[in-house]
């Protein structure tokens, strides 16, 4: 099955716009970063450091599917 000539380049399309998402969700979160860094005092960045990583891992756990498991949605 040959693919229609409309659609040769859209899966190469969709990577280059998924990069994008990925690398500029990673740069707005450095600048955030950053921000925070000046304003707050060590102590307080240090939180919000351990809190990001405690989001981070609870983020990683519901897009793997295990929202839908913990939470007893069946498809």
């Amino acid at each position: 099955m040959k693919p229609k000539p409309e659609q040769k380049g859209s899966g190469l399309h969709a990577v280059k716009w998924a990069l994008v998402d990925k690398f500029g969700a990673q740069l707005v979160l450095l600048v955030n970063m950053l921000v925070l860094a000046r304003l707050l005092s060590p102590e307080d960045f240090g939180l919000v450091g351990i809190l990001y990583i405690f989001l981070s891992v609870a983020s990683a756990l519901v897009d793997s599917g295990m929202g839908e498991g913990l939470s007893g949605n069946r498809i």
